[in-house]
């Protein structure tokens, strides 16, 4: 706070310097002294400490919670129109939140999905440690202009929370958008896409893309439907298996080019061998993907 800093005139009606911290959530406020850091400097800083996540009998607390947002205001007392204030936004620990949400549909336990087969229920999921404690987050998340609250999920870390179960009139290949804004702070804005497809799976062909890769690769298929249950095995030329991987609910499962310890395989080809399932229909294929990085 610029005003803070060399203001040698400060004194000159004889009041002691504050500094008044508000929080605008609850209208709660407190007052600072501040103490000169030297004779004639004109820089002040407080002397005194509020703690904002303790209360205590006779002491001022300005009730924050996760996701408030403070406000410190300076004002020269011996001119009433020179002030100035700066704000800080309070997550959990009382720091500032230097990571932004992330949503996600998912399945009523919280995994996430990539696809809905037609007539599921949809969740969405947002993970803001900024609201934090907040409890329920009415309206805050829009599916094609509509709007639904989040509650805390239980058993996650705060700042997870889940909608109830949303129906929407979907048909087979239609794309689903949930868009999710922090109602404390309306710059934190994310969003997630997802397919809906049929009850029924039906696989065409298998591939993977893109392909060669260089990051990460997806297997996937053509067709209809999600698969309950998708797994790919990865091997080597000899016929070592490198790589494995089982997913639920979905339809495709992502390879990053690494082996089951986690290591870079080296340039080339590979076999993959994938199954899907929906637990009536079952199909298999066989391909070949290349690392070039």
């Amino acid at each position: 706070m610029n005003d803070l800093l060399g203001d040698t005139n400060i004194f000159s009606n004889g009041e002691w310097p504050k500094l008044y911290v508000v929080n605008p959530r609850n209208g709660r406020w407190a007052a600072f002294d501040l103490l000169e850091t030297g004779v004639g400097t004109g820089d002040f800083v407080s002397v005194t400490c509020i703690d904002i996540a303790s209360q205590y009998a006779c002491v001022p607390t300005l009730g924050v919670s996760p996701g408030d947002t403070l406000l410190a205001v300076y004002q020269d007392p011996s001119n009433h129109s020179d002030y100035a204030w700066i704000s800080i936004k309070v997550s959990v620990g009382g720091a500032p939140v230097e990571q932004g949400s992330t949503t996600s549909f998912v399945d009523a336990n919280g995994n996430d999905v990539d696809a809905y087969a037609i007539g599921d229920p949809i969740y969405v999921k947002v993970i803001d440690r900024s609201v934090a404690g907040a409890g329920t987050l009415p309206e805050a998340i829009t599916i094609a202009d509509n709007t639904y609250d989040f509650h805390p999920m239980p058993g996650e870390q705060p700042g997870t929370f889940i909608t109830d179960p949303i129906n929407i009139s979907c048909s087979i290949g239609d794309t689903v958008t949930a868009t999710y804004v922090d109602p404390s702070d309306t710059s934190d804005t994310s969003s997630d896409t997802v397919t809906i497809v049929s009850t029924e799976l039906n696989v065409d062909s298998f591939y993977a893309g893109p392909n060669p890769f260089t990051d990460t690769v997806s297997f996937t298929y053509k067709g209809d439907g999600m698969a309950t249950s998708f797994s790919v095995s990865v091997y080597d030329l000899s016929g070592h298996r490198v790589w494995q991987q089982e997913k639920a609910n979905t339809i495709s499962v992502p390879w990053d080019g690494r082996n089951s310890a986690g290591r870079k395989l080296a340039n080339g080809g590979y076999i993959y061998v994938v199954m899907a399932t929906d637990g009536t229909n079952t199909f298999t294929g066989k391909g070949t993907v290349f690392i070039n990085r």
